[in-house]
């Protein structure tokens, strides 16, 4: 199992998920304070390894994202698709962050 902890930012939502293999299938599960992110989580059903490498515009988790995410930048979706390619084997668990610099 691989399990992740996304802190969105601005909005002070923490966001933990929980990715496992089970056969042939994933199962992910998520749980915000942020109800977008929560409706996001229920829209997700089992998915397939090869849901980690689809394209945006054809990836699961970016298609039950749109309608229920209204922010766009929201770092979740790429949270819970890094949990995804760690459990599936194409990727290292290594934390990724975005830090504001002074210009």
């Amino acid at each position: 199992m691989t399990r992740v902890e996304i802190k969105a930012g601005v909005c002070g939502f923490t966001t933990l998920v929980e990715v496992e293999r089970i056969g042939g299938e994933l199962r992910v599960s998520v749980s915000s304070g942020c109800s977008m992110v929560t409706r996001l989580g229920e829209r997700l059903g089992p998915l397939r390894p090869i849901h980690a490498a689809a394209r945006i515009l054809e990836n699961p988790v970016h298609r039950a994202a749109d309608g229920c995410i209204a922010h766009p930048a929201c770092p979740v979706v790429a949270g819970i698709l890094k949990a995804i390619e760690v459990e599936t084997g194409v990727a290292v668990p290594e934390d990724s962050w975005i830090r504001f610099r002074e210009a």
